[in-house]
C-alpha cells in the first residue's frame, strides 16, 4: 500500500473519530457519570443533570426558571426608605398590593414617629401618608401617593409542598433592580403538630431553607412570579394569612381589629389521639387569667373539637378558624374533658 493511501485512511479515521466524539461525548459523559462506581472519582462532568427512567433518557436544565421568576415579580416589589439629614437609608421592601399605592411589609420596619418614601421599581418616589399593622401577625401595611402600580398577584400557600423551589426576592437600589434567590421549601403550612400555638397571634408558616440574611418584608414568590409569603424577620407570613389582613384593612375603614380569647394550644394529629384514645383536635396548653376564655370556663387540658360549627381537624387547624371570626362574635365552643362532651361559648374582645 502507498504512503498516500496510508495517510488517507489515517486521516479519515481522524475525522470519523471527531465527529463521535460530537455526536455521543455528551451522552456518554452523562451515561457514565450515572455509574455509582465511577461518579465517586468526578471523572464525568455532563453540562445538565440526566433522569434515566426505562425507555428513554432525558435531560432537564432549570438555569433559566430563576431569572424568570424575578423578571415576573421585579416590578411588583418596592422599596421603603427614610431620609435623615440627606442620608437616605433602605428599610424594608414592599409588596405592590394595589394600583393606587397601598403595599405590604414587615411590622417590626415601621415606627409611627418616623418619616417614610417609598421608592417603586420604575423609580418613582412618594411620601408614606399611613402606616398600619396587624395586632394579630408580623404584618403591616403602608400607603404613599402612587398610581398606576403594578399590582402582585397572590398564589395559595397551603397548596406549597417539601422540596418545592421557591424564590427569595427584593428591592434594591442597584438601579432599581431586585436580589434574588432560589430556596426550597423545608416544611408545610399545616405541618404544625408538636408547636405551641397563642389563640389571639397568627404563627402558622412554611419553612424555607436558609440562604443567609433576609431583609424586613422579603418576598417569596412561586417559580411563576406569585408571592406566597412574606418575611417578617422571624418567619415566613404565608398569603393564607396576608390575604386576611388585607381583607380586615379593607373592610374596616383601613384598620384592623382582631379578636382576643386568651388561651394556648397544640394540635392533636389524628396518630397522636388515637394513640391516647383521646378526640382529635387542639389541647389547650393554658388560659390567662382575666380572659374571655377563662371567663366561659375552659380548662387547661379540654381538646377543643369544635368552633363556630367547623370541626378542627389536621386539614382544618384552629389557627384558620379563629382567623375567620371577629371582635364581639359570640362564638359556640365544643371540648372534650376527661371524656366528656363540654359546651361553652365566647364573646372575643379587641386585641388591641
Amino acid at each position: 500500500m502507498s504512503k498516500k493511501a496510508v495517510f488517507g485512511i489515517i486521516i479519515l479515521n481522524l475525522i470519523i473519530t471527531f465527529v463521535a466524539v460530537l455526536l455521543l461525548a455528551g451522552y456518554a459523559s452523562a451515561k457514565l457519570s450515572t455509574i455509582p462506581w465511577l461518579s465517586k472519582f468526578d471523572i464525568f462532568n455532563p453540562q445538565s443533570p440526566i433522569v434515566i427512567n426505562r425507555r428513554e433518557e432525558v435531560r432537564i436544565s432549570d438555569s433559566t426558571d430563576v431569572p424568570e421568576a424575578v423578571g415576573k415579580i421585579q416590578s411588583r416589589l418596592s422599596l421603603l426608605v427614610k431620609v435623615d439629614d440627606g442620608v437616605v437609608t433602605p428599610v424594608a421592601n414592599l409588596i405592590n398590593l394595589t394600583s393606587d399605592g397601598y403595599f405590604l411589609t414587615a411590622k417590626n420596619a415601621l415606627a409611627t414617629n418616623q418619616s417614610y418614601l417609598v421608592i417603586a421599581a420604575d423609580g418613582r418616589t412618594a411620601v408614606v401618608t399611613q402606616v398600619a399593622s396587624d395586632p394579630a401577625s408580623g404584618v403591616g401595611l403602608v400607603k404613599a401617593s402612587l398610581t398606576d402600580m403594578a399590582v402582585a398577584p397572590f398564589a395559595d400557600s397551603v397548596g406549597l409542598v417539601t422540596g418545592q423551589k421557591v424564590i427569595l426576592a427584593h428591592s434594591t437600589f442597584a438601579e432599581f433592580g431586585v436580589g434574588a434567590q432560589a430556596s426550597v421549601v423545608t416544611n408545610r403550612e399545616r405541618d404544625a403538630f408538636g408547636t405551641n400555638f397563642r389563640s389571639d397571634y397568627r404563627s402558622r408558616s412554611f419553612g424555607v431553607q436558609g440562604v443567609g440574611a433576609l431583609s424586613l418584608g422579603e418576598a417569596v414568590s412561586n417559580l411563576n412570579g406569585e408571592i406566597v409569603g412574606l418575611w417578617d424577620g422571624a418567619s415566613v407570613v404565608p398569603t393564607s394569612v396576608l390575604n386576611r389582613v388585607q381583607q380586615l384593612f379593607f373592610e374596616n375603614k383601613k384598620t384592623i381589629n382582631r379578636p382576643a380569647f386568651g388561651f394556648e394550644y397544640r394540635m392533636l394529629s389524628n396518630a397522636e389521639a388515637s394513640a391516647l384514645k383521646v378526640a382529635s383536635g387542639a389541647k389547650v396548653t393554658a388560659v390567662a387569667d382575666g380572659s374571655v376564655a377563662k371567663g366561659a370556663g375552659m380548662l387547661v387540658g379540654d381538646i377543643i373539637t369544635r368552633v363556630g360549627g367547623e370541626d378542627v381537624t389536621e386539614q382544618h387547624l384552629l389557627e384558620e378558624i379563629l382567623d375567620g371570626l371577629k371582635v364581639g362574635d359570640i362564638v359556640p365552643f365544643v371540648a372534650q374533658r376527661a371524656g366528656k362532651e363540654q359546651a361553652f361559648s365566647i364573646k372575643p374582645v379587641d386585641l388591641r
